[in-house]
């Protein structure tokens, strides 16, 4: 058996600024009809897109 990838944790209290980006999280959390929230930065900026 292999050993399972652990996946880092990022609290959302951690999230400092991007208010449209936390409140899309907060919508799709309220509402999971919404489908998911997609979130991509400039390059260089973000390093890797949040899905």
């Amino acid at each position: 058996m292999t050993q399972a990838r652990k996946r880092r944790v990022f609290p959302f209290t951690a999230i400092v600024g991007q208010e449209e980006m936390k409140l899309a999280l907060l919508l799709n959390v309220i509402d999971p009809r919404i489908g998911g929230v997609m979130i991509m930065g400039d390059r260089g900026k973000i390093g890797r897109a949040h899905v």
